[in-house]
């Protein structure tokens, strides 16, 4: 019994570390480098101010014509990953605003992130390259 509860007791105290600042940099600089989002950057704004596809008088108060399908720009978030912060993009209409015979489609890229795997080696978190689907704009297209 006192085996096994040494056992559990040497498991516990493992402790396992974000990698250091320099593995964090060296790791970071396989990524492109416009997946970093400034944190000073103000993003996510609704074209509407409920979340809904805007009128065409709204858009033109705006001077927001020129878009098809208008859309915003959210902060999506993960702790377990690298970057932390990516920024997404949701289209606020179905269809779009040059008639009913087209929709908005949204427009995704796999994009390369640093995930951490859980895994603890040599007291640091591991992390591998991993593709993942981000919405990076709306498009307008034919039925």
């Amino acid at each position: 019994m006192s085996l096994l509860m040494l056992a559990v007791s040497q498991a516990a105290a493992v402790v396992c570390n974000e990698p250091s600042v320099e593995d964090l940099t060296q790791l970071k600089s396989t990524l492109p480098e416009y997946l970093y989002i400034n944190s000073q950057t103000m993003y996510g704004e609704p074209i509407s101010n409920n979340d809904r596809c805007p009128s065409r008088s709204y858009l033109i108060q705006q001077g927001a014509l020129n878009t098809v399908c208008p859309s915003y720009d959210y902060i999506e978030s993960d702790l377990d990953r690298i970057p932390v912060n990516i920024s997404h993009t949701r289209c606020l209409c179905r269809h779009c605003l040059i008639g009913r015979n087209h929709r908005c489609h949204v427009i995704r890229r796999q994009l390369p992130v640093l995930k951490k795997t859980g895994e603890c080696r040599n007291g640091e978190y591991v992390y591998n390259v991993e593709m993942e689907q981000v919405a990076v704009g709306c498009t307008c297209l034919p039925r």
